[in-house]
């Protein structure tokens, strides 16, 4: 799933993936939150999918970051989650390039990356595959 919001001259767009062997992490903070289905699937339709509501910590109604002035996006990082993630880039949504370094968890609990300047158009998306 894609999500994309267009903001001026960039957009982000937010996809989750999923690990269909994973267990443990996901599992547990679903059952905990009353969520249905898989880390794909939005069981609460608030536009977020369980995924990243997971990643993000949240337990109700998930809004997704947008960026800033500065073309930096913040997504909350819950300090448990259990799984991994990845940071991408595009300027056409179809290639996706992984981001180096990949963001790390800053003392604030976000991940959080820029978009470089000057390249035009540019997409940014967080994929997540919960354990």
């Amino acid at each position: 799933m894609i999500v994309s919001y267009p903001i001026s001259d960039t957009s982000l767009a937010v996809t989750t993936t999923i690990n269909a062997a994973s267990s443990g992490g996901y599992s547990s903070w679903a059952s905990t939150n009353g969520v249905i289905g898989d880390a794909s699937a939005d069981s609460n339709h608030d536009g977020v999918p369980n995924g990243i509501a997971y990643f993000m910590g949240q337990t109700g109604l998930a809004t997704l970051p947008v960026l800033d002035a500065t073309s930096k996006i913040a997504w909350p990082m819950s300090a448990t989650y259990s799984g991994t993630y990845q940071v991408q880039t595009s300027s056409d949504l179809s290639t996706w390039t992984a981001v180096s370094p990949q963001p790390t968890r800053g003392l604030d609990g976000n991940l959080s990356y820029t978009l470089p300047s000057g390249l035009g158009k540019q997409f940014v998306r967080l994929l997540v595959t919960p354990n």
